[in-house]
């Protein structure tokens, strides 16, 4: 599966540079640290995750495959 996305990154980047579309840099840094501080949530498991994360995860992979199939 980690091949397959990088493949589909990819594949989005070429999509998005045929029409000169420019990558917003800052926008792609400052969603990375908006990642990294959700990862330090304040649920009271900072060490451990949250029993629902795996559901979160495969909810979203499920969405993602689901969506590529549909195109």
């Amino acid at each position: 599966m980690a091949e397959e996305t990088a493949e589909n990154r990819d594949s989005l980047r070429v999509i998005m540079t045929a029409p000169d579309v420019p990558a917003r840099w800052p926008r792609v840094a400052v969603r990375r640290q908006a990642e990294r501080t959700a990862r330090g949530k304040l649920n009271g498991r900072r060490v451990r995750r949250s029993p629902l994360s795996d559901i979160l995860e495969l909810a979203a992979m499920r969405l993602g495959v689901e969506g590529k199939t549909s195109l």
